[in-house]
């Protein structure tokens, strides 16, 4: 198949893109329901999502991992050719690059919740982590042993990551100046990601080991990890909704979703894609699928399982990695073309389509 295909493929390029491509497979046991993080108040998702306009914003040859501005505004990109992390407007204007200090970059970008600085990578392999302002200015040397995802605290005064120590794996909370570091967690299971939903301020991780894969929380105040739930066999991809309740899944059996306690589990969409992504709301999710012309375009579904719509009708391309933009007004993802018998082309490009809402019923 052409998702797992391209997938395949871009790990080969580099495994760190796991963290943007979406979090590893997840299993483990249910706790108490008053658990739970209450549901925050948000407005009911619309009945239909109406696509409009697509366009592209990028023309290095290589560009991955869009990450938008918590204002919708910038969205920063990792362009393999330059090996660096590029700023543009949300139209594209204004392209600039943000990380010139080093000799080499690497994504994703992770804002802060203010806007102001940005976490990155220098590689997977050397393990270095950085924070940078927003502006390009005041380069910040977190660690050199980052073997994972990394997250802002709610506040922006801190970042979770996910580090590799005398052989086992860490989460590590440290103060974005680079101070103050401590372990929240330390386990011989590998930390396939790591997920701080927009509404919660716990942190959420997944676990692997003996092919047991677990979701657990993290209470930052008390540094305690939680259990929570198994996901269904040949879950490949999963990601926590904004408001931390549910989890959507790729899986070989379809786009699934659960409550992030194990129960109400369901399929939406009875065939293989990728890369799920929530909108801001919760009401919809966004992925790649292949579609009957073999052209693989991104689709999203409501998360009753109606109203299933294709946002790109990319003809001749391959699109990939949904990305919504804070106010929901737009979708970021990765486009390429594909010849048959030839494979992915070296043209991965960052574009964007707009959406509009419809309630009518």
């Amino acid at each position: 198949m052409k998702i797992k295909a391209y997938k395949s493929a871009i790990r080969q390029f580099a495994a760190v893109l796991m963290t943007a491509l979406g979090l590893f497979l997840a299993s483990g046991c249910s706790s108490q329901e008053e658990d739970l993080i209450a549901p925050s108040a948000v407005r009911p998702a619309p009945a239909a999502i109406i696509p409009g306009e697509i366009s592209r914003l990028t023309n290095n040859a290589q560009s991955f991992l869009p990450s938008w501005s918590p204002d919708s505004k910038t969205i920063a990109y990792f362009s393999s050719t330059e090996n660096q992390i590029f700023l543009m407007e949300a139209d594209g204007s204004n392209d600039r690059r943000l990380t010139d200090q080093l000799a080499t970059s690497f994504g994703p970008a992770v804002w802060s919740p203010d806007g102001t600085r940005i976490a990155f990578a220098v590689s997977q392999w050397e393990g270095k982590f950085h924070v940078i302002q927003a502006n390009g200015e005041g380069l910040v040397h977190l660690a050199d042993d980052l073997d994972g995802g990394y997250v802002w605290t709610a506040d922006g005064e801190q970042i979770a990551f996910v580090a590799s120590v005398g052989g086992q794996f860490e989460i590590v909370l440290i103060d974005a100046d680079g101070s103050n570091r401590q372990s929240l967690f330390r386990s011989t299971a590998q930390i396939g990601g790591l997920f701080r939903p927009s509404q919660s301020e716990d942190i959420y991780v997944i676990l692997s080991e003996d092919d047991t894969y677990t979701i657990s929380r993290v209470d930052l105040e008390d540094a305690e990890i939680t259990r929570l739930s198994a996901l269904p066999a040949g879950v490949y991809e999963a990601v926590i909704s904004p408001d931390g309740l549910h989890v959507a899944y790729s899986s070989d059996a379809g786009l699934g979703i659960m409550r992030v306690d194990g129960s109400e589990q369901k399929i939406l969409v009875d065939a293989e894609g990728g890369t799920p992504s929530w909108s801001p709301d919760g009401g919809w999710i966004a992925f790649a699928l292949e579609g009957e012309d073999h052209d693989v375009d991104i689709f999203a579904i409501n998360i009753d399982g109606k109203g299933l719509v294709n946002l790109t009708q990319h003809s001749a391309y391959a699109d990939f990695d949904p990305i919504w933009s804070p106010d929901g007004s737009r979708l970021a993802f990765i486009a390429c073309s594909y010849v048959e018998g030839l494979g992915y082309g070296a043209d991965h490009q960052v574009y964007v389509v707009t959406l509009s809402e419809s309630t009518n019923q």
